[in-house]
């Protein structure tokens, strides 16, 4: 092999080896920079997981109040072999505008997200208590031969309980769900239990009608203030006890002869007063008692700030949209120790059965016609027998005796809420800017 040639091979085995080392580094260079992208995307994985953490607590946090109470910061949380991290500011005084960062980390990836998040709120309707027959914040037990129905086909006649539902009974009909929260663990029923839970419309096709919720239904607060102040321009005001014996309390008619008779002084400053657009409200500040048979006409509210007991019979009328018009409320107890009605309505259950309404009939025997809403932060106690047309919102709902109630639910109109309830759905968190880096 001459000179020459030798230079020629050894210069070409050089650069075979230059090539090789240079696609081996290259290749290795590939790994790396494809390791460390890996690595920045299991982090921004570990980001989103956090920033979804976070819009799920602020979604479920507080739904009749603000952002502004509670801390949504979440420490060094391990994800999937990373970790990430979150902070959330205010972002302005009203409660409803928060920044969040949350930072996630996997090995040498590093990932971060920027998002604002306002907190719209929609109050229209009527809060989701009232959406039920009864909501009560304790045991409902279902026993004897309650009838729970609505006044409507297009509606169901709902029970729901924030602790245990008890269906001992073997004759109950319930014409909606029946719901229960019991702080997050499921109860059993029977077929049968179950099979007596018929909605008018069932949304659930072949799951049972009787079903844990997913959360407590808020027991809302009434605001006396605010009642107080709708009572000065559209209301009346009573100092002390009450006794209402066989009356008819007309909220439309400022001429009235129970006004007088009762000491009481129609206000409104704007007439028309008693109607869905300007509903009238009569404040009482002692003990109240109706007796005899009450009427009331027109749209309003009669808040008692203490016990209500009524021993004859009451209601107001039902809206052309099947809504009640009236609203009974008390920051105590609403005590119904006979067998009294609370609406009048058919004589006998459209669907048959055994049920029957002999002394609370309305006047064609086949429709509801009168009715009310309850609403008590106290309890609300029925002896008896009653028949009731309306709603129960209580953190407590008893009938004593477990007699033969007739419960026929009635949507309460959304103008006789408003004045007494702070109703704020939240809509989101709608997300207002985001970022990432």
């Amino acid at each position: 092999m001459t000179q020459t040639t030798l230079l020629v091979v050894l210069a070409a085995i050089l650069t075979g080896g230059v090539l090789v080392y240079n696609t081996q580094r290259h290749a290795a260079g590939a790994d790396d920079r494809l390791e460390e992208q890996q690595y920045k995307s299991f982090a921004r994985d570990a980001a989103e997981a956090g920033l979804n953490v976070v819009v799920r607590a602020l979604a479920e946090s507080h739904p009749m109040g603000s952002w502004n109470d509670t801390d949504f910061d979440i420490a060094a949380t391990n994800y999937h072999g990373g970790r990430f991290r979150a902070d959330v500011q205010l972002a302005d005084g009203t409660g409803d505008l928060v920044d969040v960062v949350v930072r996630g980390l996997h090995r040498d990836g590093r990932a971060s997200i920027f998002a604002r998040y306002e907190r719209e709120k929609d109050d229209v309707g009527v809060p989701p208590a009232f959406r039920n027959v009864i909501t009560t914040q304790l045991d409902i037990d279902v026993r004897g031969r309650m009838l729970v129905d609505a006044i409507s086909d297009e509606w169901n006649a709902s029970i729901h309980t924030n602790r245990i539902l008890d269906l001992s009974g073997q004759s109950f009909r319930v014409e909606g769900y029946g719901t229960y929260w019991n702080d997050g663990d499921p109860l059993t029923f029977s077929e049968g239990e179950l099979a007596r839970f018929d909605p008018n419309i069932d949304y659930n096709g072949d799951d049972p009608n009787v079903f844990q919720s997913d959360g407590p239904i808020e027991i809302p607060s009434i605001d006396p203030e605010g009642l107080l102040d709708a009572a000065a321009t559209s209301g009346a005001y009573r100092a002390g006890t009450l006794t209402i014996n066989n009356a008819v309390i007309d909220f439309t008619n400022p001429a009235s002869p129970f006004w007088a008779a009762h000491g009481l002084t129609y206000t409104c400053a704007v007439p028309p007063c008693g109607t869905a657009e300007n509903p009238f409200v009569l404040y009482i500040t002692g003990a109240t008692l109706f007796s005899g048979t009450t009427t009331v006409v027109g749209h309003g509210v009669i808040f008692v700030d203490s016990d209500i007991t009524v021993s004859g019979n009451l209601y107001g009328t039902i809206s052309a949209e099947s809504q009640t018009q009236l609203l009974l409320a008390t920051t105590e107890d609403i005590l119904v120790p006979n067998n009294t009605c609370l609406g009048l309505g058919p004589r006998n259950y459209r669907d048959g059965g055994t049920w029957n309404n002999n002394s609370c009939v309305s006047s064609d025997a086949t429709s509801y016609s009168h009715g009310l809403s309850m609403y008590a932060e106290g309890q609300v106690q029925f002896g008896g027998t009653p028949f009731i047309v309306g709603g129960i919102v209580s953190p407590n709902a008893d009938f004593l005796g477990h007699g033969n109630p007739w419960i026929a639910y009635a949507a309460p109109s959304e103008t006789i809420v408003d004045p007494g309830f702070e109703y704020l759905v939240p809509i989101g968190p709608i997300l207002v800017s985001y970022s990432e880096w």
